[in-house]
Parts: C-alpha cells; sequence; structure tokens
C-alpha cells in the first residue's frame, strides 16, 4: 500500500505567512485548458447564436451568453460558419484558495494508507472498435465520408432553411422594400441588407395583411427548373412589430444568408416537431428521381438541400430517408448502388426538400434515381 501525507492547518501570524509565499515562485495558471465535461455544439448549415440559444436554453434572447464563452472563435455574434465548435457551458472554475484571516498557520503532517491505483485498461483487440474503426463502420472500398452529428436536433431551422420547389404555383408574395435601421454615422449611407435584431420595411401583397406578431419567411427567387418552377432560397425569418397599412415593419429574428432589399416575403409555414418519433426500415421502397440540387456545385456535400419528385400526393413526410443509387461499377455486385443518404425536411405537395446526412461516392446529381429506406409511422 502507498501512503501520503495529509496537511491540516490552524492559524499562526499573518506575517509569517507573507515571508513564506514572497519566498515560493508563482506559477501561472492556463485558464484556457479543455474540460473534457464542457459542452460543445458543432455549427450547423443555417444555424445562428439566436437558433442555438432557443435549442439548448429555450430562450433566443439567451445568445450572448454562448457569444461570451466563445468570443476567441466568433468574430462577429452576427455570423458562426458550419464546422465552428462553439462551447455551451463555461469551464470548471479551479477551487479559490481561501484568503487568510489575519492569524497563523501551523502544518501538521499525518501519514494514512491510500488504495493502489487501478490497473490500466487492456489495449483494444485487432478487430474490435476503435477511435479510427466504430462498431458498424462500413467496411467496403471506396470513398467514405464521415457520418456528421444527428441532424434532428436542429429540425426546427432545417425546416425554415431548406428551401422548395414553388412547383409552378403563383404565391402571394411580400416584398423586402429596405432597411429601416439608420447609420450610426452620418457620413455612411444607409445599410442595404439587414441581419439579426435590424428591422426591415415589408410591402404585403395584394389583398394581404400582416397583423403584429406574424412571423414571415424571407425568400430569395434563384434559378428556373423546367416542369418545377422556381428554386425558393430561404434568407432569414421576420417578425412583425408595427403596421402602417399595406406597409409594415419587422425585426429579423433569423438569418440563413443576406437579407436585402428585393427579397420576397410568405407567412412563415407551421413547423410540427417530430419529437423522438424514429423512422423504420423497410424494404422495396418508393422509387423517384432528384430534380435539382438547391446550390450548384461542383459536387454536393454534406447538409446540402437536394429537391426530389415525390411529395404530399405520394404519402412522403419529414423524416422519411432516401437513399441516393447509382449504376454500379461492379459486375458482381447489384445494378445499383449506395452514393448518398438523405432525410427529408420538407415536402410540398408533389416535391419535397432533403437534406444529405451520408455520402459514400461521387453521384448526387440531377436525375439520379432515390429510394425510400426508411418510412416515418
Amino acid at each position: 500500500m502507498r501512503k501520503t501525507t495529509i496537511f491540516r492547518s490552524r492559524p499562526l501570524c499573518l506575517g509569517l505567512i507573507a515571508a513564506a509565499v514572497s519566498t515560493v515562485p508563482l506559477v501561472a495558471q492556463d485558464s484556457t485548458a479543455a474540460n473534457q465535461s464542457a459542452r460543445v455544439h458543432i455549427v450547423g448549415v443555417g444555424e445562428t447564436l439566436w437558433t442555438l440559444a432557443e435549442l439548448y436554453f429555450g430562450d433566443p434572447h439567451l445568445w450572448p451568453e454562448i457569444y461570451r464563452l466563445n468570443t476567441l472563435v466568433v468574430e462577429d455574434p452576427h455570423w458562426i460558419f458550419p464546422g465552428e465548435e462553439l462551447l455551451l457551458a463555461p469551464l470548471d472554475a479551479a477551487s479559490p484558495i481561501p484568503e487568510a484571516a489575519g492569524l497563523e498557520l501551523v502544518v501538521q503532517a499525518t501519514e494514512v494508507e491510500l488504495p493502489p491505483p487501478p490497473p490500466p485498461p487492456p489495449p483494444p483487440a485487432g478487430t474490435g472498435p476503435t477511435v479510427f474503426a466504430r462498431a458498424g463502420a462500413d467496411a467496403r472500398a471506396g470513398l467514405q465520408v464521415a457520418r456528421p452529428p444527428p441532424l434532428r436536433g436542429s429540425g426546427r431551422v432545417r425546416f425554415y432553411a431548406a428551401g422548395f420547389l414553388t412547383e409552378e404555383k403563383d404565391l402571394a408574395w411580400g416584398k423586402v422594400i429596405g432597411t429601416d435601421d439608420q447609420s450610426t454615422l452620418s457620413t455612411l449611407p444607409a445599410s442595404t441588407s439587414a441581419t439579426v435584431f435590424e428591422h426591415v420595411r415589408i410591402e404585403a401583397p395584394e389583398n394581404a395583411t400582416y397583423r403584429v406578431g406574424d412571423s414571415l419567411l424571407v425568400l430569395r427567387m434563384s434559378r428556373v427548373v423546367a416542369g418545377w418552377g422556381r428554386v425558393v432560397v430561404p434568407s432569414g425569418i421576420v417578425r412583425v412589430i408595427e403596421v402602417a397599412g399595406s406597409i409594415v415593419r419587422g425585426e429579423v429574428t433569423a438569418q440563413y444568408e443576406r437579407i436585402a432589399d428585393g427579397r420576397v416575403i410568405l407567412p412563415l409555414p407551421p413547423y410540427r416537431d417530430l419529437g423522438d418519433v424514429r423512422p423504420a426500415d423497410i424494404e422495396n421502397g418508393m422509387r423517384g428521381s432528384i430534380v435539382a440540387v438547391r446550390d450548384l456545385h461542383p459536387v454536393p456535400l454534406l447538409r446540402d438541400v437536394v429537391f426530389i419528385d415525390r411529395g404530399r400526393v405520394d404519402g412522403i413526410v419529414p423524416g422519411d430517408v432516401f437513399e441516393v443509387l447509382a449504376p454500379s461499377l461492379d459486375p458482381d455486385v447489384p445494378p445499383w448502388r449506395r452514393v448518398a443518404v438523405m432525410e427529408v425536411v420538407r415536402v410540398n405537395e408533389r416535391s419535397a426538400s432533403a437534406v444529405l446526412s451520408l455520402i459514400h461516392d461521387i453521384g448526387v446529381r440531377t436525375d439520379a434515381p432515390v429510394r425510400l429506406i426508411r418510412k416515418m409511422p
């Protein structure tokens, strides 16, 4: 058994303490040491400090708490970027050293026996799970992309930020006609775009009115897809705070991209929280195809949005999971291979918006076949 010494103290003269401390070199404390128990969030596409505060704290107005903990990462609280790691709880503070009460301190030593330390854990087996080979990982040859954190925790954000196809419908669009905040310096022109907590002026569509407290979705009209109408990309969410006829004033409460003059407006659609419900595996699921990829990248990335030709009339609901297929390159395997997996986040009448959650290989493109592999109850 090992032995150690426990020191107990009683008051002594403060002068003796000061003399003793003056002869001991001071050691700087590293206040940036990582704490393994701290909660960390990896930023996803479309997320803001406002939405993270609402997700974790239940109140979006608590976003300054997250910003205060991450000033070394976030330069501007209006902008956070995918992949950034944000601290959600403060690091554990070291136990404070009680100040001397001006009395004496006498050290007494007592030897006690401590149990031996536990033995080190055995090394992992060659076939067991490790940091680099997780249990259940796909070991097939080819390009493999790591699975990102679960998507479901930010379902509301993905629902509003995904975008959709107009399906050639003429919707009752409102319009952003300018920002409503003046520059702090008279020599600077007024800003042409707004960010979170700033204000915009909105023109309501004909035969429509907005009321104070209404939430509106700000949208950017993108390219035309033949037979499917325009691609609509969300820019943010605005809450109406003042109404003057057909002109209303709104406050930006969430931002996904630049909110500028000329953006269009629609009433915010209701969001249905999926809770803890998970889709069940199915065989020989419904087939369809990709109509368009929302953002034109050379190669689609994780969390990108794609539109498929299956919608509400086909029984598709948010939470359904599809796989993207491509012709097999190996004659010894079935004629189709999986190149990606995506989860439906928004459903229209004839189409649905899905977010790529896993990519195996190149092949996510327009007209690529898809198949339903997990269905919500």
